[in-house]
């Protein structure tokens, strides 16, 4: 092929700014969309034109509104193509629009690739460089063919309701031809002399019951009313007079024309209450269809919801002439119907109500509640005498409605909340007002579809350009250049980063492939040449990387991406890429192997063995150390497996073990490491898992355990010496004990008890006159009795001689009652057996532990409540002391203030009869110690 693409390399429209001398915003959008993302995200048409106002990009969303491809349009004349008919405008107009708002937004009419006619909503807006050049138009349309179908169904209607209307007028008018007078003839007495048939039918009498009687006399109720007064002026004032007024007797309408004489009066009479009633109906129907017409032409003009439901209120209560409407919509939670907007007379009514869609509860089974369950208009004709309105009966009467009505609200078939009508009469809502007002409701939840679908056609607008900024702003943060070459040389492109990366002005010229190639390293430029035309020519994408040389002669490094579009018939058109700067990460590959090489000597420098291996086992890299430990080579460990430097026997052992290490991510074996020779070594492994080379391993530190298992024996020998002489020294403690405490008893005990005696002895021989003297002897029996209770006191702690005489249970009972008699704080011993007999060490251990944890409770855990339990088996005895103290951290080291040892002393004395003790606490939470010793190793 030519290789002409190579003189002219990228393509587009310059992304958009605000042109300070224009004061005109230009979308940043490039020439050439992400398909993608188009296809995604945006269903609405897309094209971009160039200075001469052909074609330059058809999106995927222009290829589904308007049937045509992006190859049958480029560089075709978009009035031409879609035979756009801009109304009242010329094409020139338009562009006189662009020119000096920089923007045109209206309503055309184009053509599909069928024929068919299109409505489209168009914004247009032109697109200037940074310089204010003009350099193409962008514009966004949007197919509103549904709507405006939509709007053409609703005039229709409209239309259809006027009809309606004047057909209903003309029968009601030959209604009215139809109907028949009454007539009577009234002498100056006010006594009937003629009655015909309609009027006796009217009166509901017989003729001959009327002919002679006083009409006053016959029909006394009317004479208070306006009857009376009108016959009265008649016949005074000798002048024609006409009433209408309703017979509550009769249940009618009565229209009366009276003509006066000098004998008396004439008077027609008709039955209206047809007429009433069917004029009250034509004006109701004509009250509900201006109603309906007026929220048709607001949903037109509607912008946003708060509007459409203001103005359907205002006009419920202005057209409709309802007393009181609300729209209230559902809350987050769905168990609450909230009012939004409301209007007409005493609006305060719906802060104080409540309604909710919960059927179990009275103010859910209300119109409102009910409708948004029923999904249904649901009305109340008799407020006063319907039970479901019972809680809000008083707040609407007090108001005077006596009638409601309420719809479901919608929103693509799913109901939001509910549009409530309240009128001032009872049994206001039949059913041909009920049907009209569904409409009413139908048409503002088309409404609110419509404000939705505009809402989300501008959320699309601005996620256009809020893409592309960010767009923008990937490549700058990124350091990537996008580009784009026609292969016929005429169209290039390039973002601003690649700009930047060149170090290129933008306005300087038009780019070209040249600003690339020349200055290519020379090494390099040979391969890149061929690397491109290889790409072309055999259809696979370009990827690879070159150096090149900056203006300062600096060295840049560049990695290259291109992808080739083909024509239908398989020839190259147009190359599109991206241009990144890699000069860092160059820089960071060079480090990288410099690393190596220090990792190398550090892994060398280390005294034990280190190994980086495969999942499967296989040797990625080693140290020297482990050649001259094994006896192998370099070569033989690169053919070798890490399972081959262990016995047979362990192998499985291993495996396993590497396994739960790429489970762990870290386990520490020790084995023996088999040598070339055959011979072992006791080894410890310290194996984790790494990242290396993009693919998880293992890599593990050995270091030869010989010595440290001879030091590991040698300690074990020497703690259990330690533990038993522990044991030892617990023994040989009681055993003192004891003996001191015998001791302290049979000798110094006696002794005092001999002194005492003889003081007292010599106390009585002494006269009273000698006070001073008998004072001091008093003196003396006073400390010789305190030096007693001494005594009895060190023998207790010495060993309590209840434990030796009663056993263990007496003895934790007889030191909890002192414990609560020194501190005041309740201790609770539970024991399931009466009594308990265990060998004398074991009592001993378990008293102890007993005495110490109260010690350490009473000091430290300011605890209000102590609670103990002793269990014995056969098998073993446990002991549980739990305290509501403050509790503490076992984990944490205590402060080496506190010279203590009592926790440790517990645990050898447990330790020393291969007793298990265990120690919980917590901040806040108290402290819980549980011991428990085996008798069977203990007798």
């Amino acid at each position: 092929m030519k290789r002409t693409f190579l003189k002219s390399y990228v393509s587009s429209i310059k992304t958009g700014k605000k042109n300070a001398k224009k004061g005109l915003f230009q979308p940043a959008i490039p020439s050439t969309l992400d398909s993608n993302f188009l296809i995604e995200n945006i269903k609405d048409a897309v094209i971009t034109l160039d200075p001469d106002h052909c074609i330059q990009s058809w999106n995927p969303g222009a290829s589904e509104i308007y049937g045509w491809s992006e190859e049958e349009t480029i560089g075709q004349k978009p009035n031409e193509l879609l035979k756009t008919n801009y109304g009242s405008f010329s094409a020139e107009d338009i562009l006189g629009f662009l020119q000096t708002r920089g923007y045109f937004r209206g309503e055309v009419i184009e053509q599909h690739k069928s024929g068919e006619k299109i409505h489209v909503f168009m914004s247009a807006s032109a697109l200037y460089d940074e310089a204010g050049g003009y350099i193409g138009i962008i514009t966004i349309n949007k197919n509103i063919s549904e709507r405006k179908k939509a709007e053409q169904k609703i005039l229709q209607l409209n239309k259809q309701l006027t009809e309606k209307v004047n057909l209903q007028t003309t029968e009601l008018s030959h209604i009215f031809d139809r109907i028949t007078d009454g007539f009577i003839a009234l002498n100056n007495q006010w006594c009937f002399t003629y009655v015909n048939h309609k009027a006796a039918e009217i009166f509901e009498r017989y003729t001959d019951e009327l002919i002679g009687k006083c009409i006053w006399d016959v029909f006394p109720d009317i004479r208070e009313g306006p009857i009376y007064k009108n016959y009265q002026e008649a016949f005074d004032k000798q002048e024609y007079r006409h009433v209408e007024f309703y017979y509550a007797p009769f249940r009618r309408w009565i229209e009366i024309h009276i003509y006066p004489s000098s004998d008396g009066i004439s008077a027609y009479f008709r039955d209206i209450t047809e007429k009433k009633k069917v004029s009250d109906k034509l004006n109701k129907t004509t009250r509900l269809y201006q109603f309906i017409s007026q929220i048709n032409q607001m949903i037109l003009r509607s912008t946003e919801l708060t509007s459409l439901f203001r103005e359907a209120c205002s006009i419920a209560i202005e057209t409709g002439k309802y007393r009181m409407a609300w729209i209230g919509l559902i809350n987050e939670t769905g168990n609450e119907l909230r009012p939004v907007m409301f209007d007409g007379l005493d609006t305060d009514y719906v802060h104080v109500i409540k309604i909710v869609t919960d059927q179990q509860a009275p103010e859910g089974n209300g119109p409102a509640g009910r409708c948004i369950r029923e999904r249904k208009a649901v009305f109340s004709n008799d407020i006063r005498n319907d039970v479901s309105m019972l809680p809000w009966k008083e707040a609407a009467l007090a108001r005077n409605y006596l009638s409601v009505i309420s719809l479901p609200v919608s929103r693509n078939g799913r109901i939001i909340g509910a549009f409530s009508l309240y009128a001032d009469m009872i049994n206001h809502f039949d059913e041909e007002e009920i049907s009209l007002l569904g409409k009413v409701v139908d048409d503002i939840n088309f409404g609110i579809e419509n404000i939705e679908r505009e809402e989300e056609r501008k959320k699309t607008e601005l996620s256009i350009i809020k893409y592309y900024e960010q767009l923008k702003l990937s490549q700058e943060i990124a350091g990537i250049g996008y580009w784009e070459q026609d292969l016929n040389g005429q169209n290039h492109f390039w973002s601003e980063e690649m700009y930047h990366l060149l170090d290129q002005k933008k306005n300087d010229h038009s780019p070209n492939l040249k600003d690339i190639t020349d200055r290519i390293h020379p090494d390099d430029r040979e391969f890149f040449m061929r690397e491109l035309e290889n790409s072309v020519q055999h259809k696979y994408l370009l990827n690879t990387e070159f150096r090149y040389i900056t203006k300062n002669n600096s060295i840049q490094f560049f990695a290259i991406n291109a992808n080739i579009v083909y024509s239908i018939n398989g020839e190259p058109v147009c190359l599109k890429g991206t241009l990144q700067d890699i000069t860092k990460l160059k820089k960071v590959q060079q480090d990288i192997l410099n690393e190596k090489i220090l990792s190398d000597s550090v892994i060398n420098g280390l005294p034990g063995i280190f190994v980086l291996t495969t999942t499967e086992g296989k040797f990625l890299r080693w140290n020297r150390n482990l050649e001259t430990v094994s006896g192998y080579s370099e070569k033989e460990i690169g053919d070798m497996q890490i399972f081959d430097f262990f016995e047979e026997k362990e192998r499985l052992l291993l495996m396993n073990r590497f396994a739960l290490a790429f489970e762990n991510s870290e386990e520490n074996i020790q084995t023996n490491l088999l040598l070339k020779s055959k011979e072992t070594i006791p080894y410890y492994f310290t194996v984790i898992t790494i990242f290396y080379e993009n693919r998880e391993c293992l890599m593990g530190i050995g270091i030869d355990f010989s010595e440290r298992q001879k030091n590991l024996e040698e300690l074990e020998y020497t703690s259990n010496q330690m533990q038993e002489l522990s044991a030892h020294l617990i023994t040989i403690r009681e055993e003192e004990r004891k003996r001191i405490g015998r001791e302290l008893h049979d000798e110094l005990g006696q002794q005092l008890t001999a002194m005492k005696m003889d003081i007292a002895w010599m106390n009585k021989k002494i006269p009273d006159d000698l006070v001073p003297i008998k004072t001091k002897m008093k003196y003396v029996l006073q400390l010789l009795e305190g030096s007693n209770a001494s005594i009895r006191r060190i023998l207790t702690e010495l060993r309590p001689s209840i434990l030796d005489e009663y056993g263990l249970l007496e003895a934790l009972n007889w030191y909890a009652a002192q414990y609560l008699t020194n501190t005041g704080v309740p201790v609770k011993i539970v024991c399931p057996q009466q009594e308990i007999k265990v060998a004398e060490t074991i009592a001993t251990s378990l008293f102890r532990i007993f005495q110490e944890s109260l010690t350490n409770i009473s000091r430290y855990a300011k605890a209000t409540e102590v609670f103990a339990h002793l269990t014995f088996t056969d098998e073993e005895i446990q002991l549980s002391i739990v305290d509501n103290g403050l509790g503490f951290d076992p984990q944490k080291e205590q402060p080496k203030t506190r010279k203590t040892f009592g926790i440790l002393g517990m645990k050898e004395r447990i330790r020393a009869l291969k007793g298990d003790f265990v120690l919980q606490s917590s901040p806040g939470n108290g402290t819980s110690i549980k011991v428990s010793i085996p008798l069977l190793c203990n007798l």
